[in-house]
């Protein structure tokens, strides 16, 4: 059965700003993955291990500006049934 998505987050690292990852939540099921945003092309997926409790992600405390693992800030969070935030500039197809 296909979920939908319930909850995202994504992080900035904060010693390499060109390095994304992000965190989805799809019911039950949970992908955690990284990205590499490079300033005039769009992004390549990196290959990675999770790295984030999703325990902490789910607890409201997580927000915009939150730190986790010491040097990833949230720069986004999407929950269902809450408003639609804006999105980043770094996350937008038309920068």
């Amino acid at each position: 059965m296909a979920h939908s998505l319930t909850s995202l987050a994504v992080f900035q690292s904060t010693t390499h700003k060109e390095m994304v990852r992000s965190l989805h939540v799809y019911g039950s099921m949970e992908i955690e993955r990284e990205f590499l945003f490079e300033k005039k092309s769009c992004y390549v997926e990196k290959e990675t291990k999770p790295l984030f409790c999703l325990e902490g992600f789910r607890r409201p405390e997580i927000s915009k500006g939150s730190v986790l693992c010491g040097t990833w800030r949230c720069i986004f969070v999407f929950r269902f049934n809450h408003g639609l935030p804006r999105f980043p500039y770094l996350l937008c197809i038309s920068r």
